[in-house]
């Protein structure tokens, strides 16, 4: 098998000897004695006409593509967000709602979290991490 090498000083060799053929006027002599590769490059060039020709059909003949309609339905009434679910309007607080807490409902309602839940809250939170960071790359 020839190496790259061989091909290129070949493919040199050939290209000075038809510019010598073509210069001498000696063409019939390059063909007789490159005939193999003369033929060669005549099938490429007609397949590479060939190719050439078929993506110029296809491209001609092919259907135009057609334009999807964008359809904007009318918009009638306001955008609202909808009500959340499970409160219904007939839902009532038994205590007035506040912005703040005061110091005794605080102490009515508030249980500050010990060890034990702070090492759960903190377990819970690294399996998260993990779970995300096991995935990363």
């Amino acid at each position: 098998m020839k190496g790259i090498s061989d091909v290129f000083a070949e493919i040199k060799s050939f290209f000075s000897d038809l510019f010598l053929a073509v210069r001498n006027n000696t063409f019939t002599d390059f063909y007789q004695n490159r005939k193999k590769q003369i033929i060669t490059i005549y099938f490429i060039i007609a397949g590479l006409v060939v190719i050439i020709c078929l993506f110029f059909l296809i491209s001609v003949f092919s259907k135009p593509k057609s334009e999807i309609e964008k359809i904007l339905p009318p918009l009638e009434n306001p955008l609202i967000m909808p009500n959340e679910p499970g409160i219904n309007d007939s839902f009532q607080y038994y205590r007035n709602q506040r912005n703040e807490w005061t110091k005794e409902d605080a102490q009515r309602w508030f249980t500050p979290p010990d060890d034990s839940m702070i090492l759960e809250l903190e377990e819970a939170n690294n399996a998260i991490i993990s779970d995300i960071l096991g995935v990363a790359p």
